[in-house]
């Protein structure tokens, strides 16, 4: 049984492979990180869901930021990416995705982030996140199709006027999130970053 469940994680992991356009290798590896590997889905331009260039690896509950910090690691110095692709707040598994390249705007071209219901396009989303890169030396952690994580290397010197920023940016933060506009600075200096989601 040992030999054939080999063999049927070989051939899967070879197929993924020629799927995705990453390296088997890598996949065969990936394996090993968390409880299950799948193709990473984008949406086209109909907002159809439609399989994307990379993978994303399923970890535990809670177990995305652990998972991705391994990941990253492993993939230091290699032309791949990984970014948190979902976060189950101990309710769903959190997954990682992994890309070819190491080109953060292109992750966010294939998950599409934005708030329809709020009139923000994922080009607005990038023009956001380039602005934050350019002020904060933003770091892009991980984004999905109605949210975004991340982290600065240059903190801002007035949170609060941040935290009016993002609340403008993505109102639900403060409106379903954390209620006023000093709890939402005091959350986003704890994180060094932001972290901005849309329902």
């Amino acid at each position: 049984m040992t030999g054939r469940f080999a063999l049927c994680s070989f051939l899967q992991s070879h197929f993924l492979a020629w799927r995705t356009g990453l390296p088997s290798w890598l996949i065969r590896d990936l394996r090993k990180t968390g409880t299950s590997i799948g193709q990473l889905q984008s949406l086209d331009d109909c907002w159809q869901l439609t399989n994307a260039a990379g993978v994303v690896v399923t970890t535990t509950m809670n177990g995305g930021p652990i998972a991705l910090k391994r990941i990253r690691q492993r993939l230091e110095g290699q032309p791949f990416a990984a970014y948190l692709n979902d976060l189950g707040f101990g309710t769903r598994p959190d997954a990682v995705a992994i890309i070819a390249g190491t080109d953060p705007y292109h992750y966010l071209d294939i998950v599409r982030t934005n708030s329809a219901a709020r009139g923000v396009s994922p080009d607005e989303v990038v023009a956001r996140i380039r602005a934050w890169e350019a002020r904060y030396g933003f770091t892009l952690d991980g984004a999905g199709f109605d949210w975004l994580l991340g982290t600065f290397s240059n903190s801002p010197d007035d949170w609060r006027q941040l935290a009016a920023e993002v609340r403008e940016f993505a109102p639900d933060v403060v409106d379903r999130g954390a209620g006023d506009l000093d709890a939402l600075a005091s959350e986003l200096e704890q994180l060094n970053g932001i972290y901005a989601w849309w329902d």
